[in-house]
């Protein structure tokens, strides 16, 4: 058998930007799916998801880096970044 060691955490999902905040809805009971806002999918069986909201990806990243990334860094980054203790 293989051993794992975590060295850190970050997240950013639907209840949250952080660990903390994600945390603290969960013990709350909240729910992080809701209709589906980033694009219009009336045409889609599916019009439910879990979405980040609210992050603006300037805050963890050079705004130029921003423009250059895909949509989906941003997130990536800030969950990686605070998993390694840097923010």
């Amino acid at each position: 058998m293989r051993r794992v060691v975590v060295t850190g955490m970050g997240m950013i999902n639907a209840l949250g930007h952080d660990k903390e905040s994600s945390f603290k809805a969960i013990c709350d009971g909240e729910c992080g799916i809701d209709m589906i806002t980033i694009f219009d999918a009336s045409a889609q069986s599916a019009q439910i998801a879990g979405e980040v909201k609210n992050f603006d990806p300037e805050t963890v990243m050079d705004p130029k880096e921003v423009k250059k990334s895909g949509p989906f860094y941003p997130t990536r980054y800030q969950s990686g970044t605070r998993s390694n203790g840097r923010c």
